[in-house]
């Protein structure tokens, strides 16, 4: 699952919406994983074993928080963003559908 995210992270990265390079690594990446899910954000799931290893899962927890308060934490975490927060997020949005 992580490389998957390191992947993404490399095409926004390319694409200007990450300032830093440094976001990629794949400890960041597993130590943001790991802290969100430890604030009830995200909900990693281990599914079925698969002969790659297990299927892990990953997603919001959004029986706790709604769009609306995503997007909060979203603000909160690109401060140091340049472009403004919502921008960046519409971005995102349509980046991922």
């Amino acid at each position: 699952m992580e490389e998957k995210v390191q992947w993404l992270g490399d095409s926004f990265f390319e694409d200007g919406l990450l300032p830093f390079y440094e976001a990629c690594s794949l400890e960041s990446i597993k130590n943001a994983i790991n802290e969100f899910a430890r604030r009830d954000i995200l909900i990693v799931n281990q599914k079925q074993k698969t002969k790659n290893g297990p299927l892990e899962t990953i997603k919001v927890n959004t029986e706790k928080f709604d769009e609306d308060q995503l997007a909060v934490i979203y603000e909160n975490l690109i401060f140091y963003k340049p472009f403004s927060p919502s921008t960046q997020l519409t971005k995102i949005k349509t980046m991922l559908r």
